[in-house]
């Protein structure tokens, strides 16, 4: 996955899931140690600056960012524990990232005066 950009990687790990559940495989352990290295880097993020940005002013994003941020902390603590981690926060993650792309882009992009989230847009950019 390293040579796609990293909205169409989002697109791809999220079409993923979907169908690890829908056909409800078992992922094999090298999966999830990929999947873990791709979880680091969306924490690398750091999505509290985007949940206290957002608070009172979209409730959505704002939610999703402190989604985000717990549902990665607990995946990536149970990672640190075990070889496996749950799949259904895992799932959680990759939706709500894809949200919070999507609707940000769809309200914001074009109108670029959020500069924690521009740095967002190009920390994705270069992951």
């Amino acid at each position: 996955m390293e040579s796609h950009d990293n909205l169409k990687q989002l697109r791809q790990l999220n079409e993923e899931i979907h169908r690890i559940f829908l056909h409800e495989l078992v992922p094999p352990d090298d999966w999830y140690e990929e999947r873990a290295d791709t979880l680091h880097l969306y924490a690398e993020l750091d999505w509290i600056p985007y949940a206290t940005r957002f608070y009172g002013k979209n409730d959505e994003l704002h939610q999703l960012a402190v989604q985000i941020h717990t549902d990665l902390f607990y995946v990536l603590e149970e990672w640190s524990t075990s070889p496996h981690f749950s799949l259904v926060p895992y799932r959680r993650i990759i939706e709500n990232i894809q949200t919070f792309w999507d609707t940000y882009s769809r309200l914001y992009v074009g109108d670029e005066r959020d500069e924690e989230v521009i740095d967002l847009i190009e920390q994705m950019t270069h992951m």
